[in-house]
Order: C-alpha cells, then structure tokens, then sequence
C-alpha cells in the first residue's frame, strides 16, 4: 500500500504564494522566539518565577530569530524572482518596516529616562543626552564604537540588518542551480564564526558570530524550493549539525531543527503563540522598554517577591504590544508592501513599445505631411464635417 502522506515540504512548494501571505507555522515560532526573549530578559528579578527561571536560562529565543530570518528571507526573494537590481528596493522595504518602531523604542526609553528625573525622589545624575550614543544607535555601529544600547535588543537588530545586506547580495549564489556555488554560499555561512572567533560572546556582535543559525533556515530554504534534492538535504543537515555541534554549541543545534523541522512539516499551529507572533516584532522591541517600568511599580505595590508582579507585567506588556501592533506596526506593514520589487514591480511597469529607427520615423512624418497636402480631411476630419456642423441643430455638448 503507498503512503498517502505528503512529501516534506509540500504544504509550501505546491503554490506560490505572494509576499504578503503568511507561513502560519512561522507565527507560532515567532511568539515562542519572542516570549522565550522577553522572560530571559526579566528572570534575574526577584518576582521572576523560580519554576520557569532555569527554562528561560539561555537565550534561545534570539537564535530562534536569527534560523526563521536565515530560512524566511531567501525564501520571499525566491517567491519574488528577486534579482541584484532589486536590492535597493528590498532594503528599503526592509527599513520601511523595521525602522520606525525601533526609533519608537529609542524614543520611550529616553522620555522614561527623563519622566523619572521628575520625581521627588530621584536623586540620581540629571537627565541629558549623549549624542555620540544616540548616534551609534541609530546607525547600528555599536559593534564598532563599543557604546550601550538605548534598547538592549539593538544588537539583535544590527545583526539582522547585516544578514539584509550579505542575502541581497549574495542571493545568486545560494540559490544558484550550479551545486558548487550553492554550496560555497551556504558553506561560508556555516564558517564564518571560525575566523571571528572573539565575536562568539561577545555583547557587541557582529553577523559572523551568529551566522551558522542563518545557515540553518537557508539549508531549509533550498530544499524547500528543491534546490536540493531530500538525500542531500538529510546528508548536509547531519554533517551541519556534527559540525555545529562540536565546533560550536550543541544547544545550537537544537536550537536549529525546532525551527526547521516544523517548517519543513507544517506543525506546531498553537493558537497563542500564533497571536503572539503576529505581533512578535512589537514584543520584541517594547517588552524592555515597557516592562522595566511597570515592573518597578507594581513591586512598591505588590512586593518584591510576589509572582503577581511577573504575571501583571507581562500582561500590561502584551497588552501595550498589542496597541502598538494595530496602531503603529500594521500600517507600517503596509506601508511597506507598497515597495515593490522583483516580478511584482516588473509587472506594474509599463510595456514598452519596439523602439523604431530614424530612418523610418521620418518617412512616416513626409507620408504624413504628404496625405495632408492632398486630403487635409484625412489629417483633420473636421475639415470636411461640413458648415452645419456647429450649427444650432447639432446637439449641444454636455
């Protein structure tokens, strides 16, 4: 009897779909990648659950990121027949959508900073800007000035937005149908940290450091758009995962196929996670800025030890994130669909006409100037419409 199961993969190679539809499995994992980043964040605080502290230990949630971006990038390029012209146009989409709200985050975290300076009680430094801060973080060069965050998952941002640059341009290689060259470019991802070595754990990191959890999602990608054949998938993500995990990290590895497994079988649809990672990118940038000032004012209400406190915080938090999504990240969203690139901005733009030599352009403009010579009627129907024809029995225009 044949198995009537589908192929691996299948529930995504069989269409294709356009740059706006959804991979649902994705929002699962993007609010699992998202909540797994917000409690890491919060699990030194004394109202932190010491049920869920060892869980929420590492910071897995952000390599859940760096594997969904290394499999959903090249995967949207290949859907858009994206060709090197278009990496203008693709970073600016990307900027349209990411950008602004990071500004936001910059933006709550110094009003904050200022509020606070307000109260009767502060007795810190007075409130004021270090511009050469304010400067690196709007350029994501940190990694290079060595200057905090005003947000702490800029880094994170940064990273990404280097991983933009190298796909835009090295898209032609991992998609390549020569096996060599596809090879190589995803090879070099899987690398890469050797020769960085210092950058592995380092807090100002920069792509290369973390570049073997992109290598993850771009193996599932050519498989995915069968690139790569179902033995040379299994045969490359096993030496990757050996490799990984002796030369790296073996929670890495895990870390890994979570993401690319569900992926490849269409799994893990939970519901509040989905809803959660609709909205992950607002979670993302808001849970600091948001929670670590509502945490410290439900501790003086509540107490410093009380697991009410975690709970309320991250339900004001979700709640904040929530708005933000509806009211700021959606219309960015579409905003940023409105940056066409790839086969949909080539079929919005207008055909063009076969170009026509100049030897046969003037000798349409002397057979044109010749029939109007003999029959100027020809040129000017008017001409002979007769002397009624701005008559008072012609009807009248409307």
């Amino acid at each position: 009897m044949k198995n009537s199961s589908p192929p691996l993969g299948s529930h995504l190679s069989k269409a294709k779909p356009s740059t706006s539809e959804r991979i649902l499995v994705l929002d699962s994992l993007r609010g699992i990648a998202a909540l797994s980043t917000f409690f890491f964040h919060f699990r030194q605080q004394s109202f932190f659950p010491d049920s869920l502290r060892g869980l929420f230990g590492s910071g897995f949630g952000t390599a859940m990121s760096f594997v969904i971006s290394g499999y959903i990038i090249p995967y949207v390029l290949w859907k858009s027949e994206y060709r090197l012209n278009d990496a203008g146009r693709f970073l600016g989409k990307r900027i349209v959508r990411i950008e602004p709200l990071y500004l936001l985050a910059i933006g709550i975290v110094l009003t904050a900073a200022w509020v606070n300076t307000l109260s009767p009680a502060y007795s810190g430094p007075a409130f004021s800007i270090d511009w050469p801060r304010l400067a690196a973080n709007l350029t994501y060069v940190n990694a290079f000035t060595e200057r905090p965050w005003y947000v702490h998952v800029g880094w994170i941002l940064a990273v990404e937005l280097q991983y933009y640059i190298v796909i835009a341009l090295s898209f032609g290689i991992i998609s390549s149908t020569k096996p060599i060259q596809r090879l190589l470019g995803w090879f070099a991802f899987l690398i890469a940290p050797l020769f960085w070595p210092k950058l592995l754990h380092s807090q100002f990191a920069l792509l290369p450091g973390y570049s073997y959890y992109f290598a993850f999602g771009i193996l599932a990608f050519q498989y995915q758009v069968k690139l790569i054949q179902k033995t040379e998938f299994l045969v490359l993500l096993s030496l990757m995962c050996g490799f990984i995990g002796l030369s790296y990290s073996p929670s890495a590895v895990v870390v890994g196929l979570v993401v690319i497994l569900p992926v490849l079988f269409n799994g893990m649809r939970e519901p509040a996670t989905a809803f959660i990672g609709r909205m992950s990118y607002s979670v993302f940038l808001f849970h600091m800025p948001i929670g670590f000032q509502v945490a410290p004012r439900l501790v003086k209400i509540l107490g410093p030890n009380n697991p009410a406190v975690f709970f309320l915080t991250v339900g004001i938090v979700l709640v904040c994130c929530w708005v933000l999504h509806h009211v700021a990240e959606l219309p960015l969203q579409r905003l940023a669909q409105r940056v066409r690139y790839g086969k949909y901005r080539r079929r919005e733009a207008p055909a063009k006409t076969p170009s026509e030599s100049v030897g046969k352009r003037i000798s349409r403009s002397f057979e044109a100037l010749k029939l109007q010579v003999n029959d100027p009627a020809a040129v000017n129907p008017l001409a002979s419409a007769g002397p009624d024809f701005n008559s008072q029995n012609h009807p009248p225009k409307r």
